[in-house]
């Protein structure tokens, strides 16, 4: 199932370490990160239906394994 999660998005930029921005993740069917957005930007194709997760002021960094839980 495709998803959106909304929240303050971390892009692990080497170029820009501080950078941080309200956006949008866009994870498809299979959980492969198919995009990310600032503001309210227009959904990749196949995500105008999508639920989305707002975590409001919450961090979200796209693409972060929690080693933790997936050895």
């Amino acid at each position: 199932m495709a998803l959106v999660i909304a929240g303050r998005i971390v892009p692990l930029n080497r170029s820009d370490p501080d950078a941080v921005f309200q956006g949008r993740v866009f994870i498809d069917d299979s959980g492969t990160v198919e995009g990310v957005t600032s503001g309210t930007a227009p959904a990749p194709p196949g995500f105008t239906n999508a639920p989305t997760v707002d975590v409001g002021d919450s961090f979200v960094l796209p693409g972060l394994i929690d080693r933790h839980n997936h050895i």
